[in-house]
């Protein structure tokens, strides 16, 4: 092999693959949800396709049979914010767009960072309506980018995160208590 060869396949060998990211972000958001008890993370996801969890609230213990869909995105590397703006920018199949559209739940669309383990977290549809700049994708288009403002972020080392997705979705329902 010759000496490129060898370098391109330490470099391949380097980068997660997606299905290495995928699993590794979920694990991890998985275990930053469950932490204080306020939310259960249930399943849905096979083979990627729609929604990759669904959260159920249980505010200090209490059931609410309130639940919210979530959509994860995971990177290996450091997310970092546009130039342009104090927002990251993350990317969804269009075909979560326009579930979220048609959807009257919140969907929570968190995009976390292996390198740096920071979460950063919106509902899809408010980032999409507080993106000045945003255009309906077309017919034909595989992916559209959402812009999530850097103060919604947590570490994932943070031990108060389902409380935080708890006030997020009252917050989405105008909700009180």
């Amino acid at each position: 092999m010759s000496t490129t060869g060898a370098q391109n396949a330490t470099e391949k060998a380097s980068v997660p693959n997606s299905r290495t990211v995928d699993s590794r972000s979920t694990n991890l958001a998985r275990s930053v949800v469950k932490y204080d008890g306020t939310v259960i993370w249930r399943d849905t996801r096979i083979d990627d396709f729609g929604i990759n969890a669904l959260l159920e609230f249980f505010p200090n213990g209490r059931i609410t049979g309130r639940y919210m869909p979530m959509q994860l995105k995971g990177t290996s590397r450091t997310i970092q914010p546009l130039k342009t703006s104090e927002c990251v920018s993350c990317s969804i199949k269009t075909t979560t767009y326009k579930y979220a559209q048609q959807d009257a739940l919140p969907i929570l669309l968190l995009y976390i960072s292996l390198e740096d383990h920071l979460l950063y977290h919106g509902i899809i549809q408010e980032l999409i309506k507080s993106q000045q700049d945003f255009k309906k994708p077309k017919e034909d288009a595989a992916s559209v980018t959402l812009h999530t403002p850097v103060t919604q972020v947590m570490c994932t080392e943070a031990t108060d995160f389902g409380s935080v997705l708890w006030n997020l979705y009252r917050t989405s329902w105008n909700l009180v208590g």
